[in-house]
This record gives C-alpha cells, sequence and structure tokens, in this order.
C-alpha cells in the first residue's frame, strides 16, 4: 500500500493544506511556523505506531472549537488516497477513526 496524496484540514494551525501528491520522496518547503509540523504531525496521527490519538481539544484549532464543539465526531482532519498492490486489493480495509 502506497500513500498516493493527503489533505489535511481543521488541524491545530493549517486550516487546508489542499492536496499533497505524494511520490517516493516528498518535500514539504515552507517558512518557519507556516504548519510543515502540522501537517506531518496530522499525517502521522492517520494511522500513529504508538499513541497518537485525535484530542479535540488541542488538535482542532481554537477559532473552530465553538463551532464544532457539539459535532466533535464530525470533524475530519486527514484525508488520505493510497495505491493498493495486488495483494492488499481482495482485503478488507477498516474504517480508520
Amino acid at each position: 500500500m502506497k500513500l498516493k496524496k493527503f489533505r489535511v484540514t481543521h488541524f491545530r494551525s493549517v486550516m487546508d493544506s489542499g492536496w499533497v501528491n505524494c511520490d517516493d520522496v516528498t518535500t514539504l518547503i515552507g517558512i518557519n511556523e507556516s504548519g510543515k509540523s502540522n501537517i506531518l504531525l496530522a499525517l502521522w496521527k492517520l494511522k500513529p505506531a504508538r499513541g497518537g490519538e485525535i484530542d479535540h481539544l488541542h488538535d482542532l484549532p481554537v477559532t473552530e472549537l465553538s463551532k464544532y464543539d457539539k459535532h466533535l465526531e464530525q470533524v475530519s482532519f486527514i484525508e488520505a488516497v493510497f495505491l493498493l498492490d495486488n495483494a492488499m486489493k481482495n482485503i478488507k480495509l477498516d474504517k480508520i477513526n
């Protein structure tokens, strides 16, 4: 399984990264404090090796807390598109929350 592209929205300082296309090597370039680390953190939280639970109080931008406080389960921080190899095409994948 290979990550082809992803998009981060409403995560910490990132309101909308737009779709980021991925290849064997993908580089994030930007000035200091532009959100590069938060994009990588959201990508890590997609399927962390350990820990990494979503904490809406800390992960949702402060300006968005009142907008989503009663509907936190509807907030999606990251969308991802994967390319499945032949072995993976026949395996049912569980939805990642």
